[in-house]
């Protein structure tokens, strides 16, 4: 019985893992139409995203079999740094904020977590710390954390029947959900508002 379990479990392995390239964008939601800041904030630069999850810099996920062996997995078609770096930009660009690379202000981070996973469900997470400074002087106005998780039990294939796509973009609305929280935060409206540099 225990030899044919592992010969099962081998087979599983050797004939079901593959690796998928996939795009990640931070993209608007159909029919959603962000607002531009009520008030004014100064123009940014977009810098570093130093990727800190202890993965390779293209891992995102994996579709698991029951033993939670990967049976597919998700790499990013560039480093995840580069495509959080971009989430940004094309996210302050859609409120209206003017990215210059000699702003008064530069936004980096450091990206925590960004990961997804399907066994018996879809799930995917993602955690960013967010910095705002200004960059004549170094001076810090802003360092905070913001986090995501979305779990997805509809309709869900199992194993080597799961869909790779679905999987893509449960993470993809995880990463969208992340940099819109840290748009939405008052704390960060108010460091890239010139007010904050009296």
């Amino acid at each position: 019985m225990l030899k044919r379990l592992a010969v099962v479990l081998c087979l599983a392995i050797l004939t079901g893992c593959s690796t998928t390239s996939v795009g990640l964008k931070y993209g608007v939601s159909a029919g959603d139409k962000p607002g531009k800041y009520e008030v004014p904030v100064l123009p940014v630069s977009v810098g570093v995203f130093t990727d800190k999850r202890h993965d390779s810099p293209t891992w995102l996920g994996a579709v698991r079999g029951g033993f939670g062996n990967p049976l597919k997995t998700l790499e990013s078609l560039q480093p995840v740094s580069n495509v959080i770096q971009t989430a940004y930009i094309d996210a302050l660009k859609a409120k209206g904020v003017t990215i210059d690379a000699a702003a008064p202000l530069q936004i980096s981070g450091t990206i925590l977590d960004l990961n997804c996973t399907q066994m018996a469900h879809r799930e995917a997470t993602a955690m960013i710390e967010v910095t705002v400074a200004e960059q004549s002087t170094g001076k810090i106005r802003l360092t905070q954390k913001y986090s995501a998780k979305n779990i997805n039990d509809s309709g869900t294939a199992r194993g080597v029947f799961a869909s790779v796509e679905d999987l893509r973009l449960i993470l993809e609305k995880t990463m969208r959900e992340v940099v819109d929280k840290t748009l939405a935060d008052s704390a960060f409206i108010a460091a890239l508002s010139q007010s904050s540099a009296n």
